[in-house]
């Protein structure tokens, strides 16, 4: 298990959440690049969010804002920037935050759930500072 790894189960594992992605921006084509996801997730999902345009989806549009992002029920909602193949994954709540080196984005780290779930300030907080901390391993 690499740090990638162990940081993402200990955050899942700390909002009692049941699925978790972390992405690099790659310099050479200025995409999110998966680096590290849980184990159980669909293949299908792990093909379609492997390589992810900034400004798409919910990891790409976290990253073009620089802010994080919380969904309640990600089956249901329907802002603009949630794929439909999303909405077809069986996930609730979602979750996720920018990773920062200095004033520039450098990744995105998501957390989800498969019952609906609005996160609390004080977790989207959470998450925000365990990114910050993410920043020096990416």
């Amino acid at each position: 298990m690499n740090d990638y790894d162990q940081i993402l189960t200990e955050t899942v594992e700390k909002f009692s959440a049941n699925a978790g992605m972390i992405h690099k921006i790659d310099p050479s084509d200025n995409c999110l690049h998966i680096v590290a996801y849980t184990k159980g997730l669909p293949q299908s999902l792990i093909e379609a969010t492997s390589i992810i345009p900034i400004g798409k989806g919910i990891s790409g549009t976290t990253a073009l804002t620089k802010k994080p992002i919380a969904i309640k029920n990600l089956s249901a909602e329907t802002p603009g920037f949630v794929r439909p193949a999303a909405k077809t994954l069986g996930l609730g709540g979602m979750l996720s935050a920018p990773i920062f080196k200095g004033d520039e984005v450098i990744g995105t780290i998501g957390i989800a759930t498969v019952n609906e779930r609005e996160f609390t300030e004080e977790e989207i907080k959470d998450l925000v500072k365990i990114a910050n901390d993410l920043a020096n391993k990416l």
